[in-house]
């Protein structure tokens, strides 16, 4: 049975500057997308169905809240992350839909681990349908796949930006 491959959306303007995520995405084989603001994620948003998005706290044009009151209730999992000092901290939103409020701020290593975990469970927990000629008969019995994730190095700072705090 072939696996999902895992639908990502970066939403914000530091994603110009987040090319370590984004190849740390593409080696993990997911597809993405990115959107500069609010404006041009919402008709994404609309049209496909992504596994997992991540957005600044602050957009020019919005605020994760504006994302979330998209998202609610829907199969798509949601990070935002907030930029402190010269790193950022990752807070989750939603998890397949359902409000995270209140779980723990996640430092750049920790929410590499809990992202390489997620997007195991993406691709096995929703695959991808296969052609009518590889679906098997009634009496057949499908096999569950196996998953085994690659030795890997997880990415130090994921998307990480300097802001200056003075007036």
């Amino acid at each position: 049975m072939p696996l999902k491959t895992p639908q990502v959306l970066l939403i914000g303007s530091a994603v110009r500057s987040a090319g370590q995520l984004a190849d740390w995405l593409r080696s993990r084989g997911c597809t993405f997308h990115l959107a500069h603001s609010f404006a041009e994620a919402k008709p994404l948003l609309r049209a496909a169905s992504f596994d997992l998005v991540l957005c600044e706290a602050e957009l020019f044009d919005a605020t994760v809240h504006d994302v979330i009151a998209l998202l609610d209730g829907s199969p798509t999992t949601l990070f935002y992350w907030l930029a402190v000092q010269d790193s950022c901290w990752w807070l989750p939103a939603l998890e397949r839909g359902e409000p995270r409020w209140g779980t723990p701020a996640l430092r750049p290593h920790e929410f590499s681990e809990t992202l390489d975990q997620l997007l195991d469970e993406f691709r096995v927990s929703s695959p991808e349908p296969a052609d009518e000629e590889d679906m098997p008969g009634e009496s057949a019995v499908a096999e569950k796949p196996t998953v085994v994730p690659p030795k890997r190095t997880p990415p130090e700072h994921i998307a990480t930006r300097k802001r200056s705090w003075s007036a």
